[in-house]
């Protein structure tokens, strides 16, 4: 006697040619921005006036900012404090990029002249405390 597969209630045979696919599956992704085919619209969106107007940033200013007042606050070197003002002028300008960028520039010479000053100090501090030792001693 030759028995025969008994169909579990759920379990179909897979029919030739894979599983059939429905219409929605091959009508591919809606896009509602479309007014004709192929031509694509900008979609609306709530933030376009608040992002409207922002105007680009010196990468340049915002360094000298940080760099200057990390300088400024922990190390307590007052000399950075015109490198820091004309950083946040040169961030400030932001209309006129060409002016915020010479400001940038100008604010990384005072940084530099304000380091060139620290260090001035310091070796002419060393000097005289050398010079005062050498009083003492001899």
């Amino acid at each position: 006697m030759r028995r025969t597969a008994r169909s579990r209630p759920g379990l179909q045979p897979m029919p030739p040619g894979g599983p059939r696919r429905s219409s929605i599956q091959d009508a591919g992704p809606a896009n509602p921005y479309l007014r004709r085919p192929g031509r694509p619209v900008l979609a609306p969106t709530p933030y376009v006036g608040a992002y409207a107007g922002r105007r680009a940033v010196s990468g340049s200013a915002i360094t000298l900012v940080v760099v200057s007042a990390v300088c400024l606050f922990p190390f307590l070197l007052v000399t950075q404090l015109p490198a820091l003002i004309i950083g946040l002028m040169a961030i400030n300008a932001r209309d006129d990029l060409a002016r915020a960028d010479r400001l940038a520039r100008r604010g990384w010479w005072a940084f530099a002249a304000g380091l060139a000053a620290i260090v001035a100090l310091f070796v002419s501090a060393a000097a005289l405390l050398f010079s005062v030792m050498l009083a003492v001693i001899g």
